[in-house]
């Protein structure tokens, strides 16, 4: 069994994507798409980068938006990509075009990741 896939299913389970979002994304099955990240198949040199680029995308927004925000990103007609969904644009395998998108956008402040202050007596 490999870990390789793990940092994608963790940022996707965070962004609240299930395995089928996953699947959409890479043009595959669900069935596949849960045996690569299970470790049961390896996936192939072209799906392997489809993976790679797909954490890319998913690593970028959790990093620019909270989970919510960035789920309905990449499913909502966005003007900055000619009114394409992300999700479409990944799914024709279109990083570029989705990864320029995201750089642009400003860091937000992700009041999510902050850690609770400790209180002093």
């Amino acid at each position: 069994m490999t870990t390789e896939i793990t940092p994608l299913e963790r940022v996707a389970s965070a962004i609240g994507l299930s395995c089928f979002d996953i699947a959409q994304m890479l043009d595959a099955t669900p069935g596949i798409v849960e045996a690569w990240l299970s470790g049961q198949i390896t996936p192939s040199p072209p799906s392997r980068e489809k993976l790679d680029e797909l954490l890319l995308v998913l690593e970028g927004l959790f990093a620019k938006m909270t989970p919510r925000a960035a789920h309905t990103w990449l499913t909502t007609p966005s003007n900055a990509l000619d009114y394409y969904e992300p999700l479409d644009l990944l799914r024709r395998g279109d990083l570029y075009s989705v990864m320029r998108v995201i750089d642009a956008m400003p860091r937000a402040i992700r009041l999510d990741r902050l850690q609770p202050a400790v209180a002093h007596d």
